[in-house]
C-alpha cells in the first residue's frame, strides 16, 4: 500500500496562556513540556484523540525545575482512555527499569553510539584515558584546559572547553585565541573576518561583544547566557560549519544544545551551587551529558572526553568516569509543584474528592518512588494553601477551583505568586501609575530568571532610585528588597543603552532579554 496522504507537521511552544486554533489539524505535533501541559489544562478536545507520545530526554524528569511539568504530562497522558504509546528517550537513565515499569513501557536498552566515546582524567602532564591509553600534554602559560583543547584542534578536530562560570568562559577562550589563530588557512581567516565584523554590525558595542568579535576573527568563541540570541546563534552556527575551532562554554549549552566537538574538556568539576551559596561537585548525570557532547557523527571516528583533575585522578577516574549516573528522582512532591500541579488538576476535574487526587497523585513517578502518608501529608498542606489563598473551594467532600484559581492556572504561574500579586495590587491607587511598584512585584516573584543580587556598589543606586520612585511603589521597600534585575528594568524603561547595562550594572543583553 502506497502512503498517499501527506503528513502535516505542527509545532508550538512559546506562550503558554493562548493555545493556537487548529493544532488538532496536523498529525504530528512538536510541543515543550510546558506547551502538553497547558494545553491539557485548557482542556483540548483532541487530546484523546493522541496516538502516540515520544519524550525526549525523559530524564529531566529528575529536574528541579522542569521535572515535575514533564511528570505530570506523562501521567495524565499514561492515564488517557485511548491509552496512547508512549516512548521515553534518554541516554543517561540508571534506573530506566524503574521508569519503564511507571509508564507501563517496555525497556529497550542499546549501548550504540555512532561514534565511540573515550573518557579520560589529565592530571601531572598526563591523561589517562578509560581504555588504558596514555599521552602526555605539554603544559604552557595558557592553562592545561586550553592546552588540551589545542593539542585536538592541532590534529585537525574541534574542541569544546566547558568553564564553570560565564567569566572563566571568556577567560578561556582569550587565552586560545592567539595560538588557534595560527592554524587557521588564509580562507577560513576571511571568513572568520566577515563574521566578526556582522557580529560588530549587529550589536551594540559593549566590552562582551567587542571580546567576543576580537575572538572570533582567530577562531575561537565563548558562549553563555549573557550573550543574545543572535551572537548565540552565529557561534553555534559556525562552530557546527567547523570555522570556530575551540568554543569554550557554560554548561548551559550541553543540556540545550546539540554542538558536538571531537574532544571535549571539563577544565572544572565544580559548579557553583545557588542554593547552596558554594562550589559544588557536578552530578555523575552532568558529567554523562558534558561528555555526551564529544564526537562529530559527519567527521571523527571517535570522539574524547577529559576532565582536568589536580592530584585526584584516580577518584575522578573512580567516580566519574567509571560510576553510574544518580537514578533520577522524582522533584513533584516540592512545595512549589505540588500547589502548582495540585491546582492544575482540580481546575481540569472540577468537583474532584481529595481520595481521587490522592489516586492521581500516586500514580506519578513521585508516587511510586514514596510512602503514600508522604504523599497524602504534601497534598493536605497543598489544599490548605489554595484554600486560604481563595484558588479553590471545599463544598462537602468536593473541591473546585475558583476564577482566581483558574486564571492562576491558565496564566501558568505559581499560586504562591499569584497570591503575592493579587495582595499587592490591592492597594493600586485610583490614577495606577506603579510602573517601578509593578516591577519591584515582577523581580520579586518565585519565576523570575535571572535575579541578579546587589553588589556592594549598587545599595546606594538601588536607594536612590526607590527615593525618585517612591510615589510609583505599592508598598514601601528598601534597597534591601532589591535585586540588580530590578535596577536594569527600570533603566531600560528608562531609555538606557545595553552598553550603560553593561558597563554599570555588569548585566549583558542576553539577560536583558
Amino acid at each position: 500500500m502506497i502512503w498517499e496522504k501527506k503528513i502535516k507537521v505542527g509545532i508550538s511552544t512559546g506562550d503558554f496562556e493562548n493555545i493556537e486554533k487548529n493544532l488538532e489539524k496536523n498529525n504530528v505535533l512538536v510541543l515543550t513540556n510546558e506547551k502538553m501541559d497547558s494545553i491539557i489544562r485548557h482542556s483540548a478536545e483532541w487530546i484523546d484523540e493522541i496516538g502516540l507520545v515520544i519524550a525526549d530526554e525523559i530524564h529531566l524528569i529528575g529536574d528541579e525545575s522542569r521535572g515535575p511539568t514533564l511528570e505530570m504530562v506523562l501521567t495524565k497522558l499514561k492515564l488517557l482512555e485511548s491509552k496512547p504509546q508512549i516512548v521515553g528517550l534518554s541516554a543517561t537513565i540508571t534506573n530506566s527499569d524503574e521508569i519503564a515499569k511507571w509508564l507501563n513501557c517496555i525497556l529497550i536498552q542499546n549501548d550504540w553510539r555512532p561514534v565511540p566515546l573515550s573518557e579520560g582524567v589529565y592530571d601531572g602532564g598526563e591523561v589517562i584515558m578509560s581504555d588504558g591509553k596514555k599521552f602526555e600534554i605539554e603544559p604552557s602559560l595558557r592553562g592545561i584546559p586550553i592546552d588540551l583543547g589545542v593539542q585536538s584542534v592541532k590534529e585537525g578536530g574541534q574542541s569544546l572547553v566547558f568553564a564553570e562560570t560565564r567569566t572563566r568562559s571568556k577567560a578561556l577562550a582569550t587565552k586560545a585565541a592567539d595560538i588557534i589563530s595560527q592554524f587557521l588557512e588564509k580562507k577560513e581567516s576571511e571568513e572568520l573576518e566577515k563574521i566578526s565584523k556582522k557580529i560588530l554590525s549587529d550589536n551594540e558595542h559593549t566590552e562582551l561583544v567587542k571580546t567576543l568579535a576580537m575572538l572570533i576573527k582567530k577562531g575561537v568563541a565563548f558562549h553563555h547566557a549573557g550573550l543574545n540570541q543572535n551572537c548565540r546563534q552565529t557561534i553555534e552556527t559556525e562552530f557546527r560549519k567547523g570555522t570556530i575551532k575551540l568554543l569554550s562554554s557554560t554548561p548551559t549549552l550541553a543540556a540545550g544544545v546539540n554542538l558536538p566537538a571531537r574532544r571535549v574538556v571539563i577544565s572544572n568539576i565544580n559548579r557553583y551551587n545557588a542554593k547552596v551559596g558554594a562550589n559544588r561537585p557536578i552530578s555523575i548525570l552532568e558529567y554523562k551529558q558534558l561528555c555526551g557532547r564529544a564526537g562529530r557523527p559527519q567527521y571523527d571516528d571517535y570522539g574524547e572526553s577529559i576532565i582536568v583533575g589536580n592530584g585526584n585522578s584516580d577518584d575522578l577516574m573512580d567516580y566519574y568516569v567509571h560510576g553510574e549516573p544518580e537514578p533520577i528522582v522524582s522533584k513533584i512532591s516540592d512545595d512549589k509543584s505540588l500547589r502548582t500541579h495540585v491546582l492544575s488538576v482540580i481546575v481540569t476535574n472540577p468537583g474532584i474528592k481529595k481520595e481521587d487526587l490522592l489516586d492521581f497523585f500516586l500514580q506519578t513517578l513521585g508516587g511510586s518512588q514514596s510512602r503514600k502518608a508522604t504523599i497524602k501529608f504534601a497534598i493536605d498542606i497543598s489544599l490548605r494553601f489554595l484554600t486560604n489563598g481563595f484558588l479553590i473551594i471545599k463544598k462537602g467532600e468536593r473541591y473546585a477551583a475558583t476564577e482566581f484559581g483558574k486564571k492562576t492556572s491558565m496564566l501558568y504561574i505559581d499560586p504562591l505568586t499569584a497570591t503575592y500579586f493579587r495582595d499587592a495590587i490591592e492597594n493600586a491607587s485610583q490614577e495606577r501609575k506603579h510602573s517601578f511598584g509593578f516591577l519591584h512585584l515582577i523581580t520579586n516573584c518565585e519565576e523570575f530568571f535571572p535575579k541578579f543580587s546587589l553588589r556592594s556598589k549598587d545599595y546606594e543606586t538601588a536607594s536612590l532610585m526607590i527615593e525618585n520612585n517612591s510615589s510609583e511603589l505599592l508598598s514601601p521597600i528598601s534597597e534591601y528588597d532589591c535585586s540588580r534585575s530590578l535596577i536594569a528594568l527600570q533603566s531600560w524603561i528608562t531609555e538606557s543603552t545595553e552598553l550603560t547595562l553593561s558597563d554599570n550594572l555588569g548585566i549583558e543583553s542576553g539577560d536583558m532579554h
